[in-house]
């Protein structure tokens, strides 16, 4: 009997803001987050005073004046990596099958997971920063998921959800359902799927599932993002000449490529950690314009990242750890997988003139122009040229 399919849905208020408030210089006391011109984040201070994500920003200033709005786009990006990292982390405790749904919500498969306390994984991200509680909810679709957790109802109601949910990919699709006056999940599948297929076409097949809560997008396990390291320690002998650092990081960049062609990925930042004998850690990044996978690649810029760190390096290096991340699919290219007659035509052309030159000589084939005349192609020529003189002459 297949094992029953659990779908954890999280989204934690107040990230965003969270990103700008550490971020700012000094701090701004009340803050929103804004996509296009809808508020798409705020700070408790401005939630108090009355400002809702969905808000458009004239609103959000008018129940707020001192309120500072920043576009989604401006938030440092760093920061609001090492943010969202926080908070998808404590999943990875459980499972591995973890899907960011933007910087502040993630999916999370807890189907093969042990029991998991939606108490103690809320007092976790409480350490985040945000001042909000998390959203959270479990339901055995995604869709299902979020919608529970966004009005804080358990699977069993899920008919109680509101529709607003139902297709979160298209806004009109929730509008058209409130003027059919279908407001909850329940009401949406005591509809039926042909009336739904006569509404929506082929779409309401999908929305009547998705209101008996059953969804067929699996959740993607793409975090945590994928990254290829290796690293070497030198407890019995330390490093430090400079030719048994070259040998170390041929080693290590050997190993990083051959996982980086594992994954069928290329790597845009390289980073080299070094710990010496006197404890300390130095560590370099390079953020390289072009990304690479070749071994040759790796080593290059590994010895870039050593010529860096070599100023600080006063005493022999015990690890070294060379870790390529911010990797990307290589470039696509296209291939005819039934080539045109054109081209079967050409390849056949080579492959005779292949066959010929191997069975007599490269001189077997040659142009029109290096191939010598016949007596009776010369004796033609002369003729043609005797009557185009007599031709000239009697003009």
């Amino acid at each position: 009997m297949p094992a029953k399919t659990v779908i954890l849905y999280a989204r934690l208020p107040g990230l965003l803001s969270t990103a700008i408030r550490h971020g700012a210089s000094p701090p701004a006391a009340l803050v929103a987050v804004a996509s296009g011109r809808v508020i798409r984040d705020a700070c408790p201070g401005a939630f108090k005073t009355g400002v809702r994500v969905g808000q458009s920003i004239v609103s959000a200033r008018r129940l707020c004046p001192a309120l500072l709005v920043i576009a989604q786009e401006e938030i440092d990006a760093a920061l609001l990596s090492r943010l969202s990292a926080a908070f998808y982390e404590p999943l990875t405790a459980f499972t591995s099958v973890i899907e960011p749904n933007g910087p502040d919500a993630v999916f999370a498969d807890l189907s093969d997971a042990p029991p998991v306390s939606l108490s103690a994984l809320r007092r976790q991200w409480e350490g985040v920063g945000t001042g909000f509680p998390a959203v959270v909810g479990v339901a055995s679709s995604k869709n299902a998921a979020r919608a529970c957790a966004e009005r804080e109802l358990p699977a069993t109601r899920l008919a109680d959800a509101d529709t607003r949910f139902l297709w979160p990919e298209d806004a009109q699709i929730a509008i058209r359902l409130f003027r059919l006056g279908l407001t909850t999940y329940g009401a949406v599948a005591a509809v039926g799927e042909a009336a739904l297929v006569y509404q929506f076409g082929k779409l309401g097949r999908l929305l009547y599932r998705r209101a008996l809560g059953q969804d067929f997008a699996p959740v993607r396990a793409v975090w945590p993002p994928h990254r290829a390291l290796a690293a070497l320690s030198f407890d019995d002998s330390p490093l430090q000449t400079e030719s048994q650092f070259a040998g170390a990081l041929s080693r290590l960049s050997n190993c990083v490529a051959d996982e980086l062609t594992a994954l069928s990925r290329h790597g845009r930042r390289v980073t080299l950690c070094i710990e010496d004998e006197e404890g300390r850690g130095l560590t370099e990044s390079l953020v390289l314009p072009l990304p690479i996978q070749s071994a040759p690649d790796v080593q290059r810029q590994a010895r870039r990242l050593l010529t860096l760190c070599r100023p600080r390096l006063t005493a022999p290096a015990l690890s070294l750890r060379l870790i390529v991340d911010e990797l990307e699919r290589p470039a696509v290219q296209t291939v005819a997988l039934f080539p045109d007659a054109k081209a079967l035509q050409g390849e056949r052309l080579c492959a005779v003139r292949k066959s010929l030159v191997a069975r007599f000589h490269s001189r077997i084939i040659g142009t029109l122009g290096e191939r010598p005349l016949s007596l009776r192609e010369r004796r033609g020529a002369c003729v043609r040229e005797h009557q185009q003189w007599q031709g000239g002459q009697i003009r």
